[in-house]
């Protein structure tokens, strides 16, 4: 199993997305999950068979309910499930056995929870159809252009943002909207759209509260509180630098409180 995390069976919504239906309706995983899923549909895993996706920490409750009574073999205890992470799927036939026989390349792996042949689990290192960084285009020897003047940069742009257990996701008008198909990332960086690499963490985090924003600062000689992101009203923890300087990068305007104003931003 991938390691779990303190967001097990708590993951917020925009770490979601519906991935396919089946018999309880449409399911949702991790964005990740999700991706690799509808590439799996995109190349023969029949659709509309997903069981269970994601489960929530009373989800999973209902399902140890299930196991105590039963009607499953096994069921994990909430907030140790890959289900709640959004990486484990219970799939019906015959996308079951589709899975089973080509799953693993797409990271999908069976067998792994005994007397269970429909459950699923995800391994994003595993997944050799996704694409970590797209493949930079093939530029042909040409000609030195003549000048130009220099064109004035279009602030409005979007950017890409980039986890490595995440995916992409487009940051537009104050939203984080995530990017499942690698078609659509390249894309985007051939028509110049900039890309920015952050932590798990962080990208969560941007997620949770997309919009444009402030990158707050608490200096070590004033409390030590450190970074942290005003968007839509709310300020949100940076952990990590290489996100800050990205974010600086790209023009993100800085603030420097003393201790007392930074935490009543991050109350």
């Amino acid at each position: 199993m991938v390691a779990l995390t303190t967001l097990n069976g708590r993951l917020p919504a925009a770490a979601l997305v519906i991935a396919d239906t089946g018999p309880n309706g449409p399911q949702r995983l991790r964005l990740d999950a999700a991706a690799s899923r509808q590439r799996m549909i995109r190349d023969g895993c029949p659709a509309g068979h997903l069981r269970s996706g994601y489960r929530d920490l009373a989800e999973q409750d209902a399902e140890v309910a299930r196991a105590n009574a039963g009607l499953t073999p096994s069921a994990a205890r909430p907030g140790t499930s890959g289900h709640g992470e959004g990486i484990d799927t219970d799939d019906d036939p015959p996308a079951r056995e589709w899975i089973t026989a080509h799953g693993a390349s797409y990271g999908m792996v069976s067998g792994l929870v005994p007397k269970e042949p429909w459950h699923h689990e995800y391994f994003p290192a595993r997944d050799q159809h996704a694409h970590a960084m797209p493949t930079p285009p093939h530029v042909s020897a040409k000609p030195a252009p003549t000048p130009t003047p220099p064109v004035q940069e279009d602030t409005d742009m979007p950017t890409l943002i980039f986890s490595g257990t995440y995916g992409y996701a487009l940051l537009d008008g104050g939203r984080l909207i995530g990017l499942g198909e690698q078609a659509s990332v390249d894309a985007f960086q051939a028509a110049g759209v900039k890309r920015i690499a952050v932590t798990d963490a962080d990208f969560l985090r941007m997620r949770t509260e997309s919009a444009p924003g402030v990158l707050l600062y608490n200096a070590p000689d004033k409390g030590g509180r450190g970074w942290a992101y005003l968007t839509g009203g709310h300020a949100i923890g940076v952990g990590a630098q290489s996100t800050v300087d990205a974010l600086k990068s790209q023009g993100c305007p800085v603030l420097t409180l003393d201790a007392a104003d930074f935490a009543r931003f991050t109350a």
